[in-house]
């Protein structure tokens, strides 16, 4: 979800980019109706699981966009950079 909205202009260079990622979330949502008979879809919870990424994205993007950069500019970060970080960027003062 975070490439899409990274890269709206180009979705499915981001959906390929994320393609791992939609086939763990098809991967979880088997997981979380474990008595399903074959015929049964799971298309509901993988919308409803999309839909809950989407948001916690969209609630989270300035924290994304943060460590994007930072990771971006430095390659790694550790525990105090991260705690940096939050403490500096992320918390309002």
């Amino acid at each position: 979800m975070a490439q899409i909205r990274f890269a709206p202009h180009d979705i499915e260079k981001a959906k390929l980019g994320a393609r791992t990622d939609f086939e763990r979330a098809e991967w979880c949502a088997n997981r979380m109706v474990p008595h399903k008979s074959p015929s049964d879809d799971i298309q509901p919870v993988c919308d409803f699981l999309m839909e809950k990424t989407k948001r916690l994205v969209d609630e989270s993007w300035r924290a994304i966009e943060v460590f994007a950069e930072a990771l971006l500019q430095h390659g790694e970060l550790d525990e105090s950079q991260i705690d940096e970080l939050i403490r500096e960027q992320l918390i309002i003062k």
